[in-house]
């Protein structure tokens, strides 16, 4: 074989070596390459589950803060009509008649079952007075409680209704304690039939 024979046979040999290490290198490449692909595909997906899952949560966030504010909307409305409703009571009290307003103070204090003591009224008070006074001892009376003696005595302040001193005890019989109190007992029943809760 002649030196030219040998050049040309070791070039072939180097271009062969070549295209073998040159096709291996794009193989490596190529599965380089896939396995980026995978990759990025992989985390492009992990991605827009997450990007789902806050959107989601994005979502329910603002329903649920759209479902408060609303609830809180409702109960002041719900609030504002009770408070409506016990006013309308409250000026109806006020409003009765002086025999109907006269024998509504007598039959509370009546259910006290006390027999004595002064009904303490506010000085610009006009429906409370001697006759009120019998007309409780009559109530009293009737209710069981033998004989009942009551006298009225009025007090500085400004304020509907009465108190009633029995020496160690005094009740709160004004407008504003008869209505607060009617208001805790009746204010779940109220709640029940108005607003069906």
């Amino acid at each position: 074989m002649s030196i030219e024979g040998i050049i040309s046979k070791i070039k072939q040999d180097a271009e062969a070596t070549a295209q073998q290490i040159l096709e291996k290198y794009r193989q490596q490449a190529k599965k380089l390459l896939d396995e980026f692909e995978a990759y990025k595909a992989q985390k492009l997906a992990e991605a827009e589950e997450k990007a789902k899952v806050e959107l989601e949560r994005t979502k329910q966030r603002q329903i649920d803060h759209a479902r408060s504010v609303a609830a809180k909307k409702i109960l002041a409305k719900k609030r504002e009509l009770l408070d409506k409703l016990y006013q309308l009571v409250r000026k109806r009290v006020e409003e009765l008649p002086k025999s109907k307003y006269k024998k509504l103070f007598a039959e509370l204090i009546a259910k006290l079952g006390v027999e004595s003591g002064k009904i303490l009224v506010s000085a610009d008070e006009k429906v409370f007075d001697k006759e009120f006074a019998d007309m409780v001892a009559k109530a009293v009376s009737e209710a069981g409680s033998g004989k009942a003696k009551f006298e009225v005595e009025k007090i500085e302040g400004n304020f509907r209704g009465l108190y009633l001193d029995c020496g160690k005890v005094r009740y709160d019989l004004t407008v504003d304690a008869i209505m607060e109190s009617l208001r805790e007992r009746t204010e779940s029943t109220v709640v029940k039939k108005l607003f069906g809760e």
